[in-house]
């Protein structure tokens, strides 16, 4: 078992005295907001308080992630979970509240559910928009980010405010201290983990984690329920239909590679479908029913994990919004 210095001890059993862990178990879950994301919240405020009081550079990065520059006086911030605003009349509690001096900064958390949306004054709205409409408060709320584990398309919210669980793992992955290594294995055990394709990919059985983790974690549609598969030939995965749509339950996709060529490939799994695109003179389909494909080596040039994920996210928009929109 690993041991930890008189400064560590002193700072747990400063902690310990704190809510933290009883904030933990009181939550409940709730429509819109799992158990599960209850819990990374407080385990992700934990981390980043215990880091700044031990004056760890890896605070300092993630903080600048979230906006804060190297003027902060990182010790000067407070950080609060569920605390209560308002916008107008509508009650509004986001996950993360960080405070400065003059400003407010919001981080949502969110694991595998949803941005949630709100009726008000007969007009629609997600909650990333209605934190940015809090009012009452004598600071301004400077920055909203979304923090989660996959790539998604928020409305009004800009693509570098949305930032992913696998950078807080490699901000983190280097660390010594033992209360960090614990909090990795915990990230890893929930697939929030770094993870990106390497030039070893065309070796299945080493890769096949890695591949599908990055299809899952760049696919960003829901409502099509992803279903992994392996073979000695292939990797990938079933796209199935969106619940409802078909009775039978077919497959409607397949995202995956062969381990004869170095690419990802989208193809028609539903042969009725197929059919249709076929007789379409727009082309849409080959008579494999191949739809669109990735070169591997052009992800891989990308180094970064979550570039790759991007690539990926943008290749899916272009197949189901452009490609394939009159018809999914």
């Amino acid at each position: 078992m690993g041991t930890l210095d008189n400064n560590e001890n002193l700072w747990i059993i400063y902690i310990m005295s704190d809510k933290t862990f009883i904030k933990m178990l009181q939550y409940k879950e709730k429509e819109g907001k799992t158990q599960l994301e209850n819990y990374i919240t407080e385990l992700f405020v934990f981390i980043l308080e215990y880091l700044i009081s031990k004056n760890d550079i890896i605070a300092n990065n993630i903080l600048y992630e979230f906006g804060f520059n190297n003027k902060t006086d990182f010790k000067s911030l407070s950080i609060y979970t569920q605390k209560t605003f308002y916008a107008g009349d509508t009650k509004v509690i986001p996950d993360i509240v960080i405070e400065d001096k003059s400003k407010i900064t919001i981080i949502e958390v969110k694991v595998d559910s949803e941005i949630n949306h709100y009726t008000i004054d007969n007009h629609s709205i997600n909650q990333i928009e209605l934190y940015k409409k809090i009012d009452n408060v004598d600071k301004n709320v400077k920055n909203v980010f979304l923090l989660t584990k996959k790539i998604v398309v928020v409305d009004n919210l800009e693509k570098d405010k949305i930032k992913l669980w696998s950078s807080i793992y490699d901000f983190l992955k280097s660390s010594k201290d033992f209360v960090i290594k614990k909090y990795l294995v915990f990230l890893e055990e929930y697939e929030m983990s770094s993870v990106k394709l390497t030039p070893d990919v065309l070796n299945l059985v080493e890769t096949a984690k890695n591949f599908q983790l990055l299809i899952k974690e760049s696919w960003g549609y829901d409502e099509y329920k992803l279903s992994f598969s392996r073979s000695i030939e292939w990797i990938g995965c079933y796209v199935k239909y969106p619940k409802g749509k078909n009775k039978k339950n077919r497959n409607l996709f397949w995202i995956g590679q062969y381990k004869s060529n170095p690419e990802i490939i989208f193809k028609i799994e539903d042969e009725i479908f197929l059919n249709k695109l076929l007789k379409h003179p727009r082309g849409i389909v080959d008579d494999y029913g191949i739809v669109s494909k990735k070169s591997l080596k052009e992800l891989i040039k990308q180094k970064d994990g979550n570039k790759q994920k991007e690539m990926l996210k943008e290749w899916f928009v272009d197949i189901m919004e452009n490609i394939l929109k009159d018809f999914v």
